[in-house]
């Protein structure tokens, strides 16, 4: 079963996460209002547009791109700061492990190398180095509470 997101734009701004088949499914779930959380009968009010998006399944919860952080990195509150620094420095992990992964199996295949300036060891240090923040910074959102 798909997920779709549902905005609808009332004086509540009312926003929840809908599993569906459909996006007739989901538009039959606001009707039936079996998915609002605060009803529209209460709030005496109808929806002036709804907005539905079907959301992309990832592999991991919190997926994001490097551009995606920017918001967070500049809040006022330091635990959006500290998320963003965490996803910054997991994509730039991941990407590095990527390319290094992919000189290795050049490498071993016999193919024409991907052009690196840096000795792959020293990358590979970088990694390792990057690998072991991560898992301060995890720990210590567990200790502070934050989910990343």
């Amino acid at each position: 079963m798909a997920k779709y997101w549902f905005k609808s734009n009332v004086f509540a701004r009312l926003s929840e996460i809908v599993e569906a088949d459909s996006e007739k499914e989901v538009m039959d779930k606001i009707r039936n209002q079996k998915s609002f959380e605060i009803k529209q009968e209460v709030l005496n009010v109808y929806p002036s547009s709804i907005e539905i998006r079907k959301i992309k399944e990832k592999k991991e919860k919190n997926n994001m791109e490097l551009k995606e952080t920017v918001e967070l990195m500049n809040s006022v509150d330091y635990k959006d700061r500290f998320i963003a620094e965490y996803h910054q420095v997991k994509i730039r992990y991941e990407k590095l492990k990527n390319f290094c992964n992919k000189i290795e199996v050049e490498t071993m295949l016999g193919k024409e190398e991907t052009k690196h300036d840096c000795p792959l060891g020293l990358l590979r240090e970088q990694q390792e180095y990057m690998g072991l923040y991560l898992s301060v910074l995890e720990k210590r959102a567990l200790i502070e509470n934050v989910e990343l």
